[in-house]
């Protein structure tokens, strides 16, 4: 375990949470309402597109695929061994990814290189209690198995 003490309860703090992330998502929600009338008359509906859009999509999306499911159907608790996951996944994405697709091992030595986890892995293999084989496999079980689970307010396993 890593030992840290991270609250997971949205309504902890002062102020909460929840309120803090509803402030931010409110603040955001203003700055487009103000920004994107006034990009559109002064530079266009094409320079929107290609210098904000575009990147949002070809940029952060495919890391969603990567990183929201690192941690789904994890335990909320400080043990490394469960609260997130490893992937061993081909050499493409663990040399575009920089072997984050080992994200146990990561978050269990956040000081180990990239190059060593791989080796942190062979040595943590019979310990992981969450390890899939593929990117798809395991976004299909997410969608299929975990939120279906979590709705029903079923326990992490």
């Amino acid at each position: 375990a890593t030992g840290w003490n991270i609250p997971r309860d949205v309504n902890s703090g002062v102020p909460s949470i929840k309120s803090r992330l509803q402030k931010w998502g409110q603040i955001q929600l203003a700055f487009y309402a103000v920004v994107v009338p006034l990009w559109l008359r002064y530079f266009g509906f094409w320079t929107m597109i290609w210098y904000w859009l575009l990147p949002v999509f070809v940029g952060p999306a495919p890391l969603w695929y990567l990183q929201i499911a690192e941690h789904a159907d994890c335990t909320l608790d400080s043990n490394g061994l469960t609260n997130t996951r490893s992937v061993t996944s081909s050499w493409l994405v663990r040399l575009v990814y920089w072997n984050m697709n080992l994200h146990a091992e990561h978050h269990l030595y956040p000081t180990f290189p990239f190059h060593a986890l791989p080796e942190a892995h062979e040595l943590l293999r019979g310990h992981l209690k969450k390890v899939h084989s593929t990117y798809p496999q395991l976004n299909t079980d997410v969608l299929h198995k975990f939120i279906p689970a979590q709705m029903a307010g079923l326990p992490v396993a």
